[in-house]
Formats: structure tokens, sequence, C-alpha cells
């Protein structure tokens, strides 16, 4: 109470301190990586790091400009708010779009993706292939309609990911989910799409694998034997595993025509897919960025939404202790 009294009498120096110390530290919290010679991210420290530099800003502010700062927080506390309740409804609601064609539900897909003990590394190659190929839905990817099957994130599963469909269409209009438990709940895919699911699977059970892009198509290596140096090509979009490396079979596309026809494509998709294996256009895709972005995104659908509230809440918090303040200053005077 006394405090309050202190900072009240002495607000005209004590707020020029707090919006600087706040402001500092928010500038702190943003370029701590570049400060440690890293790139810039927000991890927990640094949004702890926001968060609080923030909250001494604002209750700066708040001594400068008290009427404007609580309709400003005010605003602030409902969008974020409106936020929360998008995410908690997103909790609820699958990612798989009703109009989807039935596959392989993605409980059945979770509970046979993993390799089972003692099953060679080459049955587990064809095996999470199909399994891929199975639980994908294609054809829905590139259609105007294609935001009816999730291919641009809803608002409920991440607002973030949304608002960006609409600023960066050429990048998120239509998404690809560096997280494969995502991308098989919302079934809808292209080879792009699955094959970073089957490298994403393939990885996490211990075992190594790249991504290829072709001249127009997408594919994974997966690595059979590290030590003498064996790859496999993984295309889930049809199903199909080559025992061979891409760079082989620019070298024999009889090879790719062999499984390829064998696999039921017509004779023009066979001559098609024969000349994107060829030796141009070929190259290593890598998504390390681009994930710990995705992780990054979908720790802030929360943390921002809570942060937006910190203002308002502490409005009310100073209003409370103010209120008791100076009905306690009121009570002696009021007896006597």
């Amino acid at each position: 109470m006394k405090l309050m009294q202190m900072i009240r009498n002495n607000q005209n120096r004590i707020a020029p301190v707090l919006i600087v110390t706040g402001i500092l530290l928010v500038l702190l919290s943003v370029f701590l990586d570049t400060i440690r010679g890293e790139a810039i991210s927000i991890g927990f420290v640094q949004g702890v790091g926001l968060g609080l530099g923030g909250g001494i800003f604002l209750v700066g502010l708040n001594l400068v400009y008290a009427r404007t700062f609580f309709y400003v927080s005010l605003a602030l506390f409902v969008i974020g708010v409106v936020l929360l309740g998008f995410n908690l409804y997103g909790e609820f609601v699958s990612l798989r779009s009703p109009k989807l064609p039935p596959t392989l539900t993605p409980n059945q897909v979770f509970a046979e993706m993993d390799r089972r003990l003692g099953e060679p590394v080459e049955g587990y190659a064809y095996r999470l292939t199909s399994l891929i190929h199975e639980a994908s839905v294609y054809g829905y990817w590139e259609i105007p309609e294609s935001a009816q099957y999730n291919v641009r994130i809803p608002i409920h599963e991440n607002f973030i990911l949304w608002y960006m469909s609409f600023s960066e269409p050429n990048v998120f209009e239509r998404y690809y989910f560096c997280d494969p438990l995502k991308a098989i709940e919302r079934g809808a895919s292209i080879c792009r799409q699955a094959t970073m699911v089957v490298e994403a699977i393939w990885k996490a059970n211990g075992l190594q694998a790249r991504e290829m892009t072709l001249d127009g198509h997408t594919v994974t290596e997966l690595i059979i034997n590290h030590d003498k140096g064996i790859r496999w090509v993984s295309d889930p979009l049809y199903g199909v595993v080559i025992e061979h490396d891409v760079s082989t079979l620019a070298e024999h596309p009889e090879i790719v025509q062999a499984v390829y026809m064998e696999a039921g494509l017509t004779e023009n998709e066979v001559d098609y897919l024969m000349d994107l294996y060829g030796p141009d256009g070929n190259y290593i895709v890598t998504y390390k960025g681009y994930c710990q972005a995705e992780e990054n995104i979908y720790r802030q659908k929360w943390t921002w939404p809570l942060y937006m509230t910190i203002p308002f809440l502490l409005v009310l918090a100073v209003m409370r202790i103010g209120i008791s303040t100076t009905a306690n200053r009121s009570g002696p005077r009021a007896a006597e």
C-alpha cells in the first residue's frame, strides 16, 4: 500500500524508467541469440523476457496514459481470449476433413508406423511406404477448393499459420507439415508431404534418410545400410520402393520403367517419371529451419494470446490495489 502511494507521488519520475527498462528488456530478449552469435529464435527464455519486459513497459505506460492504456489492454485481452478459444476448440476438432474419401484412419496408421521388434530394415521400407500411400488422399492439394480439406491451415488449428496463408500465400497457402502426426491426421497429401512423412517416421525410428527433389517430383532415399552405402528410393505417392538410389536410376531408366509399370501406372505416366529421374534437376532437400519454425509457431499459438491477456490483468491488479489503499486511508478518517 505504501508502495502504491510512493509510485503515485513519483509517477512522473518512475514511468520513464519503467518504459525504458521494459523496452531494453524486450530488445535484449529478441536479440539474445544474435548476441550469442546464433540465428534469432524465440524460445522459452526469450518468451519470458518478452513477457516481463512488455509487462514493465505497459505498467510504465499505464502511469502516464491510464485511460488509454485501460481500453487498449482490454482490447488485447479480448483478442487473446478469443484466440485461446480457437486453440481450445482446435484441440477437439480433427484436421481431417469429412469430405475426404475414406482411407486408413489416423489411429490405424499411428499403431503400425513404427518399426516392429526384429523387423528387417528392407521389410520396414516396403511396409512404411505402403502404409503412408494407403493413408494419404491425393488429388485435393492443387484444386481451388483445397482449403476445404485443410491444405490451408484453419484458424482453429493455428491462427498464426492461418494468417500467414494470406500474408505469404506462395509459401503458406498450401502448407506442408513437418510433424508427421498432423500430416497423417489431415490426410490430404501430395508427393512432397508424403515423402516428408516417410522421412520423419524413418528417422524417428533411429534410421537415416534424405529427401530428394527430382525435376517435378519428390521421393525419399532411405539408408538401408550406411556402412555399405546402400540407399533405396521410397515413393509413397505411388506406394513404390525401388531398391536403388537416385543416382543409379538416373543412369538406368529401365529400372524406373519396370518398377512403375508393375505398380500399375500408365505408359505416359511412366515415361514422365523416367524423365524426372534423369540426371538434371535432382537435389537433396533439408527442412531443419522450416521444421524448427513450425515447432516455434505451435508454441507461440499459446504464448501470444496469453501475453495479450497480461496487460489487462495488470491493470485490474493495480486498480484493486489502488482501491484497497484508498479504502484503508479513508476508513480511519470516517471513524473519526
